[in-house]
């Protein structure tokens, strides 16, 4: 039980870091102040209200979980505020089970998922395309994806992050963090899955229903 508590609190303060990581904000607020100089108020406010959404789902009260809507709204927030910040380089789709809404699941598990999807899917090169959030039910699992048609994934590559390779250790800890999560409250084989299929690098959650079920139970 003790290494669960500190394997618990040392992710816990790794998410808390990617909650307020200052050059995300930093960023953000230069994006604002530029607007501004601009006069471009509508847009201010759009991304003002995306950044309070961001900041508000993901601190929840201090709760560890929130229901599968609010997080398709983090993501969309997240999405929203880098779309003025990279006009032009890609479009989020979201295809979502109204079955699955209610649901609850930890939190903050498919925003460093959208992240790590725009950084070395489109952002790393020239493409522009398509982020693709999905959640549906398939037997008694629900699946929650996050894809996109850019630059490939290098599969190898995840593979040893999500596996703790001691050179990729210090980076790229948001999908690893992710994984560790994921696997610490749902068990060993609902972790994170990616492939490729059909020119998208797709990442998968899959959740058993009951579990999912069994969270809504105990936020009540």
């Amino acid at each position: 039980i003790q290494d669960f508590s500190k394997k618990e609190v040392e992710n816990q303060f790794m998410l808390l870091q990617a909650q307020i990581d200052p050059h995300f904000l930093y960023n953000t607020l230069n994006t604002v102040s530029w607007m501004a100089a601009n006069h471009q108020d509508e847009d201010i406010q759009k991304l003002v209200i995306d950044l309070v959404n961001l900041f508000r789902i993901s601190l929840n009260n201090g709760k560890k979980t929130v229901t599968v809507e609010k997080e398709i709204e983090l993501v969309r927030s997240y999405l929203g505020i880098m779309k003025y910040r990279y006009p032009g380089r890609y479009e989020d789709v979201y295809e979502i089970d109204e079955n699955t809404r209610d649901l609850i699941i930890i939190k903050q598990v498919l925003q460093p998922l959208a992240e790590n999807a725009l950084t070395h899917g489109f952002l790393e090169s020239d493409q522009k395309g398509i982020i693709r959030i999905e959640s549906h039910l398939e037997k008694e699992s629900v699946i929650l994806s996050v894809s996109n048609n850019g630059n490939p994934a290098d599969l190898d590559k995840i593979d040893k992050i999500l596996h703790n390779d001691e050179q990729l250790k210090e980076k790229h800890y948001g999908i690893r963090n992710v994984n560790e999560r994921l696997i610490m409250y749902y068990g060993e084989e609902n972790g994170l899955h990616y492939q490729i299929k059909e020119n998208e690098t797709r990442v998968e959650i899959r959740i058993p229903l009951q579990k999912m079920k069994e969270e809504l139970w105990l936020e009540q």
